[in-house]
């Protein structure tokens, strides 16, 4: 299973891993060679005290060699034993294929639906724990959010390097206060009286633009790893998620029976992919 890309990407890719592994009866191991790239994300599994098998060259060869590549496309036509040496996401919707995958098989995508790994979702879930107490910073946030007589409600905006990098501006594209002004009106009607809790890597943005109705709290998580608002977020009742993994799994995590979910329904702007099993069935789409 090849890992890239940020911490959402992360846990999509090794919990679809994971799944196939124990349905196969096989081994998972991981091709960590991207994050040797100039620019990459940061390898991020361990905060949940994941110990990752990292894979062998040998392992690797169906991407690091080309002629090996070629040559699994050639004799899988005619020898069914090379036919998965190397299996690529085909589309980004649910791809079938990936359940009859055999090993050994080069696994390279992005899986990003809970339809590959709801076969094992107790595992899953117990593999994302945070493994560490949270950060000092955040402790009365905490606090605040799980307060019996409180219901909290996420609201996750993300920019960061979705407005910095320009090719990630048209592909992406990002959520409008709009956007979040619906969700907001949206859970008001399914809801008692809730609370907000904010989360950005642009908090000022966010005070500056979004126009709310509810009790709200921005919350400053400046000192804090990142990964903390997932944590965070993951703690709360309910949730209005942006077109980011992030906070898609941030909403996942909350094991809560009865939660809500809003997320966009145009989770890319000029990017062609077909989101259809991206946002699980019983979470509402604006």
């Amino acid at each position: 299973m090849r890992l890239m890309g940020g911490l959402g990407n992360q846990m999509f890719q090794y919990a679809a891993g994971y799944t196939l592994a124990q349905k196969k009866n096989a081994a998972l191991v991981c091709d960590m060679d991207y994050f040797q790239e100039p620019k990459a994300w940061p390898y991020s599994l361990d905060l949940f005290g994941i110990t990752v098998e990292e894979a062998s060259p040998e392992d690797k060869k169906p991407r690091t060699e080309p002629k090996i590549g070629r040559k699994a496309k050639l004799l899988s036509t005619v020898l069914p034993q090379y036919k998965n040496l190397w299996y690529r996401e085909p589309h980004f919707h649910v791809d079938p294929n990936f359940f009859h995958l055999q090993p050994p098989v080069y696994v390279d995508g992005y899986w990003q639906s809970e339809q590959y790994f709801l076969d094992q979702e107790a595992d899953i879930r117990e593999i994302f724990r945070f493994k560490d107490p949270i950060h000092a910073s955040l402790e009365a946030t905490q606090a605040k959010i799980q307060d019996p007589g409180r219901v909290a409600v996420s609201l996750h905006v993300r920019r960061g390097d979705y407005v910095a990098v320009a090719k990630n501006v048209k592909y992406h594209g990002t959520c409008t206060p709009e956007y979040y002004a619906q969700a907001e009106k949206w859970l008001m009607e399914q809801l008692p009286e809730f609370t907000l809790f904010v989360f950005s890597d642009d908090i000022a943005w966010a005070q500056e633009n979004l126009t709310l109705q509810s009790a709200a709290e921005f919350v400053d998580s400046s000192a804090a790893p990142d990964y903390e608002d997932m944590r965070l977020m993951s703690y709360c009742d309910h949730h209005i998620i942006a077109n980011s993994s992030f906070s898609w799994w941030g909403a996942w995590l909350n094991g809560k029976a009865g939660k809500k979910v809003v997320a966009p329904l145009r989770w890319f702007d000029e990017a062609p992919h077909d989101t259809k099993d991206l946002v699980p069935a019983t979470w509402h789409r604006l």
